[in-house]
């Protein structure tokens, strides 16, 4: 006897998933990234002021230095990018825009490690 291995059907729509993490994710987390962004840029270029006054003299300088002006840089490219990304993906979708088993599969169903995820996801890494 052939029994199906569930109850759905082909002509089914994919089921998204609409739960704590999507309700975390975009009632919470998406409205406070912009001003997120706009604290982490005010920081980074307050530490890269800072260390180019008191001058690079060593490797952890140098170091805090090219780590200020990387994430200067990520805050000021790929951060907005992915977050227009986002909101005009969810715009489109009005329901959470990634299914349960790329969120089962990436990270586990973390709401801050799904955050890391998309980061990489407008460049295809996801």
């Amino acid at each position: 006897m052939n029994i199906p291995a569930s109850n759905s059907t082909l002509s089914d729509p994919p089921k998204r998933l609409f739960s704590t993490e999507a309700h975390w994710t975009y009632n919470i987390l998406l409205p406070t990234w912009p001003v997120i962004i706009v604290f982490g840029l005010l920081a980074n270029l307050t530490n890269i002021v800072v260390f180019l006054k008191a001058g690079v003299k060593d490797n952890v300088t140098t170091l805090m230095l090219s780590l200020s002006v990387s994430d200067f840089l990520y805050l000021t490219i790929i951060a907005p990018s992915t977050y227009i990304f986002i909101v005009s993906h969810f715009a489109d979708n009005r329901l959470f825009p990634f299914d349960t088993n790329l969120i089962t599969d990436c990270c586990t169903g973390q709401p801050l490690c799904f955050m890391i995820s998309l980061h990489l996801y407008p460049f295809g890494w996801v």
